[in-house]
């Protein structure tokens, strides 16, 4: 660390760069102010009177929740966080700022399979330095605060508002080709949805299914010439509301499109579900709440949605905000119930991208 030169960045020679204007208030305490238990391994020092460049430092026994460790410093400055186990270290590394980014070192094949399991950030990089969003395949939404929508080749889509067009009915009913956790789901309701309610479902699954392998359960590959990087798709956690008013065969299709992207999902319904769809909802631990629209604004007021992510089936989504008090913490999608399976998949997926390299062995 105290190899590398901080110069200006039109010097060619330079390791760290200016940061954008000159220290102060949160930056400013990042290079020069300590937290308790806190010590400097390397401390960071201006190298001209800017107060723009600053010499790399690194800072050790910084806590999770620490000031230095909860905020996003614009300054070259490093803390180190010591912890006991690598599950240890996931769990701090998840519970830290936007994670639009997060990195391993490690050569054993072991750990690095646990952190690619575990870890939540947008852009995961391995045995690399993180140099930025690899070409055209870039995630920007982050976690937590910095996810309300997936970013990327995905943004259009949920810029504006979707309709569901009436389909042509299908001479049968057949289940077959879809995934069997979808497949059961259907099955539970074949007796209290009639046919062209059931048909309408079976071939919003198809639809799924099919963009399930030709979009999200296929891992995309960079560009040649850029760096090497995969997209992929992790399921999020969703709370599902079916509004009063609203029929069942859309709650029904929304669970479908959550059950195929492998989904954690939970159930809020303004209508009492048939006992076999609630018993197979209870054998996966699917929570479900059988509350009018009154209760469950009430609830979400006081104990908050229960996930990061809501997709509302009908409902007042402005009288939700405010239950919620605005929060930004949750991602309300409220779009019409659709039988695209490229649109009704999204609320449950986030995009992330993984590079990997080489271990520098010198400098």
């Amino acid at each position: 660390m105290t190899a590398l030169r901080a110069a200006a960045a039109d010097d060619l020679a330079a390791d760290v760069g200016p940061i954008i204007r000159p220290a102060s208030g949160t930056t400013r305490d990042a290079l020069t102010r300590l937290d308790a238990g806190e010590h400097w391994l390397v401390e960071p020092r201006p190298t001209d009177e800017s107060g723009t460049l600053w010499s790399p430092g690194v800072r050790t026994g910084v806590t999770p929740l620490s000031p230095f460790a909860l905020t996003a410093h614009p300054a070259p400055v490093l803390g180190v966080v010591h912890v006991s186990t690598l599950e240890e270290a996931i769990a701090v590394q998840n519970g830290s700022g936007a994670a639009l980014a997060a990195g391993l070192h490690s050569l054993d094949p072991m750990e690095v399979a646990q952190w690619l399991a575990g870890a939540e950030a947008s852009n995961l990089v391995i045995n690399a330095a993180f140099s930025g969003g690899a070409g055209q395949m870039d995630p920007l939404d982050g976690r937590r605060r910095a996810s309300v929508i997936p970013f990327d080749g995905n943004a259009l889509l949920q810029l504006g508002d979707w309709r569901a067009e009436p389909g042509t009915e299908s001479a049968d009913i057949s289940l077959a080709g879809l995934d069997d956790r979808v497949r059961e789901l259907l099955e539970s309701t074949i007796d209290v949805l009639d046919w062209r309610q059931f048909d309408g479902v079976r071939s919003a699954a198809l639809s799924d299914q099919d963009a399930w392998g030709d979009v999200f359960g296929a891992a995309g590959v960079s560009e040649p010439g850029a760096e090497p990087a995969v997209l992929r798709y992790r399921p999020v956690p969703v709370v599902v509301r079916l509004a009063e008013g609203e029929p069942l065969e859309k709650l029904v299709r929304v669970l479908a499109a959550g059950t195929r992207a492998h989904a954690s999902l939970g159930v809020t319904t303004a209508l009492k579900l048939p006992r076999p769809l609630r018993a197979l909802l209870k054998e996966r631990r699917v929570r479900v709440f059988v509350e009018n629209d009154a209760a469950w604004l009430e609830r979400a007021s006081k104990v908050g949605a229960g996930s990061s992510r809501i997709r509302m089936i009908g409902g007042d989504v402005r009288a939700l905000a405010d239950a919620l008090a605005g929060s930004p913490d949750v991602a309300v999608f409220a779009g019409e119930v659709t039988g695209g399976g490229r649109i009704e998949l999204l609320p449950f997926l986030r995009e992330q991208t993984v590079r990997a390299g080489n271990a520098p062995t010198s400098r």
